[in-house]
């Protein structure tokens, strides 16, 4: 049996001002709900290019974390320099 592989659906990229910084997010059409594809250490949404156009009839939205991919650099007070240094074993 012959399955016809579907072309790749575009993505619309925008990004999303957050009170962190600028979150990029590319949505892919389709029917609501949508599919959230969140990235792993050390990765960015970027994983995820040649998964989202098998989704369809789905819609997925994947997102660069702050401080990877194309969002901003994490501006956070508890960034994670901020959180080690704050640990109990570092402050010995």
């Amino acid at each position: 049996m012959s399955e016809t592989i579907p072309e790749p659906v575009a993505g619309a990229q925008r990004t999303v001002l957050t009170p962190g910084g600028r979150l990029h997010v590319t949505d892919y059409p389709g029917a609501s709900p949508p599919l959230v594809m969140l990235h792993g250490f050390p990765d960015d949404s970027r994983i995820y290019d040649r998964l989202a156009p098998l989704l369809p009839p789905r819609r997925a939205v994947a997102l660069d974390w702050l401080g990877y991919g194309r969002s901003d650099p994490t501006r956070w007070p508890w960034s994670a320099t901020t959180r080690q240094a704050r640990t109990p074993s570092n402050s010995r």
